[in-house]
């Protein structure tokens, strides 16, 4: 790199406009920055540039605080298809949504839409629905007498989905999947309610319980299954959203149901809903959560 070299100041010399514009103008070039020597990695760009960094932040509590799962909220599964999605909400009835208030958030091309969620679940069972006529669920392993050893298949699980509001500020209604996600009732084969894999962008699986089988000999298992609940743990899930279009965005919310089963019909691999797993007994129960969204620019 050249060198500026210039004389330095002494004792008594007068300093004019003049003087230092001409003193310092060797340093002016044009083009002198570029991609070789200044990287982005050394310029702070959020205080460059008014709202950068993020245009839009916001939270929300969902669900039903309750530290030691006292009294969590209960959503029962469907026992006949398609049902209806549960949304989150704070055990008196009231949903618990993420709020963009009634001006909404203003999404364009160059925005993304990020979102994330936890929620504290527990999904519960009695008897032993994996054995129910009828379920896709429903598997056996040899164990020397006739139909074999009814074993949970893992495959089980409820859904967690994300919806969102860009109809009505009020968040009354007008909620619909976001982008890229079923609704969990698309039809398959004439026979089968749920979702395709590649249409579940905004999905979380919660699964139902872990069996396993051991003990085997030839091909035979001489001690039952076992089935375990999973107990309670804490469930999250993730959504990025680039618009195509401009959008305003009121709220978000976390949809759940179940029971449903993983399965392959006309070459798709899906989400369905399991009735026969369902019913009395099958139950997901939920506490609190946290939703929070950000807006920000690509670069």
């Amino acid at each position: 790199m050249s060198r500026i070299t210039q004389q330095r100041l002494v004792d008594g010399e007068l300093i004019t406009a003049s003087d230092l514009n001409s003193r310092f103008g060797e340093f002016s070039q044009a083009g002198a920055l570029n991609a070789f020597n200044l990287r982005d990695a050394a310029v702070d760009l959020p205080q460059l540039q008014t709202g950068w960094q993020a245009t839009e932040l916001a939270s929300a509590t969902i669900g039903k605080y309750n530290l030691l799962h006292t009294a969590p909220v209960v959503v029962a599964s469907t026992a006949v298809a398609p049902g209806t999605a549960h949304p989150i909400e704070d055990g008196a009835g009231n949903p618990t949504p993420l709020s963009f208030g009634l001006a909404g958030a203003s999404l364009t091309s160059g925005d993304i839409l990020r979102v994330y969620w936890d929620l504290s679940v527990y999904a519960t069972w009695s008897g032993a629905p994996w054995n129910a006529a009828g379920s896709i669920g429903a598997w056996s392993i040899p164990d020397g007498t006739p139909g074999g050893a009814g074993v949970a298949s893992g495959l089980s699980c409820w859904v967690a989905w994300l919806q969102w509001n860009t109809t009505d500020p009020t968040l009354a209604t007008g909620w619909v999947e976001v982008p890229g996600q079923s609704d969990f009732q698309d039809v398959f084969s004439g026979v089968y309610t749920g979702a395709a894999l590649p249409d579940t962008a905004a999905t979380t699986v919660i699964p139902m319980w872990v069996g396993r089988a051991y003990g085997a000999d030839d091909g035979v298992i001489s001690v039952p299954p076992i089935t375990k609940r999973i107990g309670w743990r804490g469930v999250s899930g993730t959504w990025y959203y680039l618009p195509i279009a401009p959008v305003t965005v009121y709220g978000v919310r976390v949809v759940v149901q179940g029971i449903y089963h993983a399965f392959i019909a006309a070459g798709q691999n899906l989400l369905i809903v399991d009735p026969p797993q369902s019913g009395a007994g099958q139950t997901l129960e939920y506490t609190s959560g946290e939703l929070r969204a950000i807006i920000h620019r690509q670069r």
